[in-house]
């Protein structure tokens, strides 16, 4: 992992732990695991488990689990917090998967949206024709309003979650994504009092 996607997790975990308090990591690990885990400052105590959704649209998920289990109960479904991802403009949710995992492995189910993701180019062969439809693949991508849906849309889908702590929810966006997680947080301020726990804005 890059350092500076190293550092930016350190911070996003110190402040989501903070925020969310996420589930233990001795329970996660189990007594058997404290002498035989490598510990790493870029990985947390739980594995994780990616996968890609499609409804309620495209998405990434970053699911945690238990590596290690010591009873019965660590055997029950835990409940984690959970974190929505808003990507940038012309930005793949893909190109953050390495500190999104990261964010996972702490106790989090992470959820990345994969929609608006790309902005075409206009080609030299056919620029009247590329130029307009890349000008409309354009507008189509900085919706901000599209984006914010699918963020809603991504709170309702974490409720439907049997693993996931709908009262512990926090936010993460970059550039136009960062926008577009200040703006889920003011609405849900709004109908759903006290659900964000952290908003995270990356410039």
């Amino acid at each position: 992992m890059a350092p500076r996607y190293h550092h930016l997790t350190l911070a996003f975990v110190a402040l989501l732990a903070i925020c969310c308090s996420g589930a233990r990591a001795n329970r996660a690990l189990g007594t058997r695991s404290l002498l035989e885990t490598d510990y790493s400052l870029s990985k947390g105590p739980y594995g994780v488990t990616n996968t890609t959704i499609s409804d309620p649209h495209n998405a990434l998920v970053y699911t945690p689990y238990l590596l290690y289990t010591n009873s019965d109960e660590d055997e029950e479904t835990q409940k984690f917090p959970a974190i929505i991802f808003a990507h940038g403009l012309c930005g793949k949710a893909t190109l953050h998967a390495d500190w999104l995992t990261e964010l996972a492995s702490y106790g989090y189910v992470v959820i990345a949206n994969q929609e608006q993701e790309t902005c075409k180019s206009a080609s030299l062969y056919d620029p009247i024709r590329s130029g307009f439809a890349a000008m409309d693949n354009l507008q189509e991508a900085s919706n901000g309003k599209d984006m914010l849906q699918h963020l809603e849309d991504e709170v309702d889908y974490l409720h439907s979650r049997d693993d996931v702590d709908a009262s512990k929810l926090a936010l993460v966006g970059h550039s136009m994504g960062g926008g577009a997680v200040i703006d889920l947080a003011a609405k849900l301020e709004t109908s759903n009092p006290g659900l964000v726990q952290a908003v995270v804005a990356i410039a």
